[in-house]
């Protein structure tokens, strides 16, 4: 099975090649379907449970015992499990391929070939076919503004953005984001806070193109700030409905007058701990986002102030 990466493969798991007649326990994968998973690690027990699966159905062939054909199902229904739990991380089409696959492999006594076949799709699926559509669009609308920049500074922001610190402190964000599982109605409501981030990133790009070349870099890494917090702010519209958040007055120009936005990353996440303070793992969840959103929030103002204490003048 060179479709299964090494360090999947169960300890306990002996190949019948080895002369080993026992079934395999669906167990000894020790993987517990949660939301919090990677993304590497819910693909790799996925193929893990497709090798016991396989095991348990060579076992049968050899020796008919029982035994063998319960841990196959077992398996398999592991399998099913992980792709139900995991489908925000599966486009519709490759999901509904996976659970074809496996579900027409309900008897041990099928052809052996399609769990090679299936092993092999999954290990040669794209990261865009894994990924959630809507993370997927967002990252692409990040290196389409990274690609639009002419400035000699554009090595260093590239850079930026491509470095393993950062593209793990995005991923950290989604993994909490992903925890909480709820509906996106993007059409039926606009939060109050959405709009907030929304006229504070066209005040921003009014007043970037006034500045010096060598505030670019910093400026674009506050806009790409901005644009991942207009994303963890759009996926909690659905709740936002029921907080009464009181917008921006159209007088409040001035840089200085940036307290809203922290204010009501504050209220976010006081309402979800408190909607969720029965659940520890949805309690910490919302505390984590709550925390990474006031944190974003305060790096934008302090940006701007430090940008008006410069007296430049705007249009």
């Amino acid at each position: 099975m060179s479709w299964l990466p090494e360090y999947c493969k169960p300890a306990s798991v002996i190949w019948i090649s080895d002369m080993n007649l026992s079934p395999v326990p669906a167990s000894s994968l020790r993987f517990n379907p949660d939301k919090g998973k990677p993304l590497h690690v819910f693909t790799d027990a996925l193929l893990g449970c497709l090798a016991i699966a396989e095991q348990n159905r060579r076992v049968f062939l050899c020796s008919h015992d029982p035994e063998a054909v319960h841990q196959y199902r077992i398996a398999l229904r592991q399998a099913r499990s992980l792709i139900k739990v995991h489908s925000d991380w599966l486009t519709k089409p490759v999901r509904h391929q996976l659970t074809l696959c496996i579900k027409q492999l309900a008897r041990p006594t099928d052809n052996p070939r399609d769990f090679q076949v299936l092993g092999e799709q999954i290990a040669r699926m794209p990261v865009t076919e894994r990924f959630c559509p809507t993370l997927a669009s967002a990252l692409n609308e990040v290196s389409r503004e990274v690609n639009r920049l002419r400035y000699s500074q554009c090595v260093r922001l590239r850079r930026y953005w491509h470095s393993r610190d950062y593209q793990h402190q995005f991923a950290a964000a989604q993994t909490q984001i992903k925890e909480v599982h709820f509906s996106i109605k993007r059409k039926t409501y606009r939060s109050t806070l959405h709009q907030i981030a929304v006229r504070q990133l066209n005040k921003l790009k009014k007043r970037i193109k006034h500045l010096p070349e060598l505030d670019l870099i910093h400026q674009h890494r506050v806009r790409i700030r901005v644009k991942v917090l207009r994303y963890v702010v759009s996926l909690y519209r659905p709740w936002l409905r029921r907080i009464k958040l009181k917008p921006l007055r159209k007088s409040q120009k001035s840089l200085g007058k940036l307290h809203d936005l922290e204010t009501h990353s504050q209220l976010l996440q006081s309402y979800l701990t408190r909607k969720h303070k029965t659940t520890a793992n949805y309690s910490l969840c919302a505390l984590g986002v709550g925390a990474l959103i006031q944190q974003w929030a305060g790096h934008y103002e302090r940006t701007l102030t430090s940008l008006s204490a410069q007296k430049l003048t705007y249009r």
